[in-house]
């Protein structure tokens, strides 16, 4: 062959590997930007957005470690455990490195209420800061409130606003614990200090306007849910909405919203809640829409609504009041009237509890008021606060019977109306409980027995 020949063939070959090297450079920094914008998604708790920012960083490379990591990660944050093992996997696969996949993996323990038993490893991964650090402090201060050592959140929630004075997560984390601590001036300027630093962190404008219209302030709770209405799964804050433009007279446009809102799927309308860090209980559509048909005197079909409420969740008490007076203006006057008292004296009994909760100390144990709490909202109000108290009880003393007892009561309720729920926490208490006294069951039985008696 002629040296030509030879020479245009290296030549050729020289510019395939070129173009090669390029198209897989462009190709990385290509995905590269989409990733980071997905990174900033998830540092605001904007989990749709960094998805469709993942989708797009997919479409430039597929085979790509740091979309699989953000991937594992919003799959971690929705809680979703098996995806969140398969994108992780995927990120070692792609080249990612195993290392890091364990730190994400103590990350996820951390998060679903390991920390307690993970100091060692938030000190180690606090010092190495070979890992978003901002992200350790989030999974780790959402462990420790999941497992109620407050003590320990509140150090390290502390930490977390000294490093990252911008970050909106803190202030957040901080407010939700003093809304269950009923510290609601507290928990309104951590909201807003929140929605000062990104103002539309979700999560927080949704919890500042569910406190304000709490409060009776519906004009300025209608801004806040609004701030959340571009969310790609909204219903939440539109069921918010509604509330809001009912209390400001505006019945008619809060009918319509409603109408809309009670025709989405339960699965749409469950998600709606999870991206605003809130955990559904009942049909919050259903309930919000019965109680305005009865307040506009269309009370027959105001049952059909509550009475889907009801079934959804029966401890609700506005639903069964509602319900009640429903009842009362259709003829079912008897029947309407037991119901309405039933709700007063439950009513009376969260009076009582409210006015322990105003005893409590967060830094001190007081473990048998904290108890009484859990249980009188275990027997008359939400499983949530009843868990949180129970919970907390348990953090100061980890063998208290009486709280292990009223917990397995509370996730066995609890998954009656709800199948897919807490039976395996249940079965984790229970067994706990029995290692302590081998007699346990039939104390729990017996436990069950008088409350259900008293109620």
């Amino acid at each position: 062959m002629p040296r030509w020949f030879w020479q245009r063939r290296r030549r050729i070959a020289c510019g395939v590997l070129l173009a090669a090297i390029a198209t897989a450079w462009y190709q990385d920094a290509l995905s590269a930007f989409p990733n980071r914008k997905a990174d900033r998604c998830l540092k605001i708790d904007h989990l749709d957005d960094a998805e469709w920012w993942l989708d797009l960083s997919e479409m430039c490379l597929d085979q790509n470690p740091r979309t699989s990591l953000l991937r594992a990660r919003i799959a971690r944050k929705k809680g979703d455990a098996e995806l969140f093992t398969d994108y992780l996997r995927s990120f070692i696969d792609q080249g990612g490195s195993p290392d890091r996949a364990e730190k994400e993996n103590i990350l996820a323990a951390a998060a679903a209420g390991q920390s307690p038993a993970l100091m060692g490893q938030l000190a180690d991964l606090l010092i190495a800061q070979d890992i978003d650090t901002d992200e350790v402090c989030c999974a780790f201060a959402n462990g420790f409130l999941v497992a109620n050592d407050l003590q320990q959140a509140f150090v390290l929630i502390h930490e977390w606003k000294q490093s990252f004075p911008e970050d909106p997560r803190p202030h957040y984390a901080n407010g939700r614990v003093q809304d269950h601590l009923s510290n609601q001036a507290v928990a309104e300027q951590e909201y807003r200090l929140a929605l000062d630093r990104v103002p539309d962190h979700y999560p927080s404008a949704f919890a500042l306007g569910r406190l304000l219209l709490e409060n009776n302030h519906p004009a300025e709770a209608l801004d806040c849910f609004r701030i959340c209405l571009p969310m790609k799964h909204s219903a939440a804050a539109r069921i918010g909405e509604a509330k809001c433009l009912r209390q400001l007279g505006e019945i008619d446009q809060a009918k319509q919203i409603l109408d809309n809102v009670v025709s989405l799927p339960l699965e749409e309308l469950r998600t709606a809640y999870e991206r605003v860090s809130e955990t559904i209980e009942g049909r919050p559509d259903c309930a919000e829409l019965g109680s305005l048909l009865v307040s506009t005197g269309e009370a027959e079909e105001a049952i059909n609504y509550l009475t889907m409420a009801l079934d959804a969740n029966p401890r609700d008490l506005d639903v069964r009041y509602s319900r009640g007076i429903a009842l009362r203006e259709t003829g079912r006057v008897e029947e309407g009237l037991a119901e309405i008292a039933s709700v007063s004296a439950a009513r009376e009994e969260l009076t009582r509890a409210d006015r322990i909760v105003d005893s409590i100390d967060p830094t001190r144990p007081q473990v048998p008021e904290r108890i009484q709490i859990g249980e009188i909202y275990l027997n008359h109000g939400s499983f949530k606060t009843s868990e949180f108290w129970l919970l907390s009880a348990l953090s100061h003393d980890h063998e208290n019977p009486r709280a292990l007892e009223l917990l397995i009561r509370l996730y066995t309720d609890w998954e009656e109306l709800n199948p897919e729920f807490r039976e395996q926490q249940a079965s984790n208490y229970r067994r706990q409980l029995q290692s302590l006294a081998p007699d346990s069951s039939d104390t729990i039985e017996s436990g069950k027995k008088t409350d259900e008696a008293q109620q």
